[in-house]
């Protein structure tokens, strides 16, 4: 990408829902901070005095905006992407705050998110200065658009997931794309090339993407799954961080039975509960 005497430049984007995870964040951007400079700039639903502070004083340069309380993550990360001039960048991150799920809330790829293991989970490939050396290390193949934790990377077809068809084939008419490959990074933490977000620059329709609670029609949570069909539009590959092989990103026969009984005794108990209501 560079040599080695040169520093990437990655525009940066953190939104802060819950302020209290904001320290996690900040770790992941001071990790990169220190092999590639940075132009940070941190959204949330209100003023947050101390963050901008604290922001300023480690990421000089730094910029926050309050934007309104709707399109979650999704829609402020075009806000300020379509502020910039993409081609000024090597690479594009896009972080947030992400809460604890409940206890066999959610799993990927019969691996374990609940709790804060999710949020964290997403935050790995630039936890640690060694996975942030390995997460920039992967650009060095042409091949690679976007980097993160490959235990979170969904494949609709592979895995059978009851994605959205009307949903997802309209953006895709609407956005110019034709790709028929369905994948994505489930809770939408990454590190990519400019070129993958060149379909949605100046180019999304920010009435369209509201808030929803009904994932399975939301705009927004469509517009998730998206990234991953730019991604695959573009001719590029998702890679994970640290180039683990897939026997490494996906439980086998005996987790994915584990997990399946696992569920269906949390819906039994629940459904349990209801009845002794």
């Amino acid at each position: 990408m560079k040599n080695s005497s040169e520093k990437i430049r990655i525009f940066c984007h953190c939104h802060i829902f819950y302020p209290e995870l904001w320290q996690e964040l900040k770790t992941c951007l001071l990790n990169l901070a220190a092999v590639a400079e940075l132009k940070v700039t941190v959204t949330a639903v209100r003023e947050l005095q101390e963050i901008q502070k604290d922001c300023q004083h480690y990421f000089p340069g730094s910029t926050f905006q309050i934007v309104p309380n709707s399109g979650y993550d999704i829609l402020p990360f075009f806000r300020v992407y379509d502020m910039i001039e993409p081609e000024e960048f090597d690479l594009v991150l896009k972080l947030h705050t992400k809460r604890d799920y409940p206890q066999f809330c959610y799993h990927v790829n019969y691996y374990s998110f609940c709790g804060s293991k999710w949020r964290r989970g997403l935050l790995e490939f630039l936890s640690t200065p060694r996975n942030t050396a390995l997460t920039l290390q992967c650009f060095e193949d042409p091949a690679v658009g976007m980097v993160g934790n490959g235990r979170l990377w969904c494949d609709y077809e592979r895995d059978g997931i009851p994605w959205n068809k009307t949903y997802i084939k309209d953006e895709l008419r609407y956005l110019g794309m034709k790709t028929p490959k369905r994948a994505f990074l489930s809770g939408t933490m990454f590190i990519c090339r400019p070129e993958v977000l060149k379909f949605f620059h100046r180019k999304v329709d920010y009435d369209r993407l509201q808030t929803s609670n009904d994932h399975s029609i939301s705009v927004v949570h469509c517009y998730e799954m998206l990234f991953g069909c730019a991604l695959a539009e573009s001719g590029l590959l998702f890679c994970d961080y640290a180039n683990r092989p897939p026997s490494k990103l996906h439980g086998g026969a005996w987790r994915k039975l584990y997990f399946r009984i696992l569920w269906k005794v949390f819906l039994l108990s629940n459904k349990f509960c209801r009845i002794s209501k």
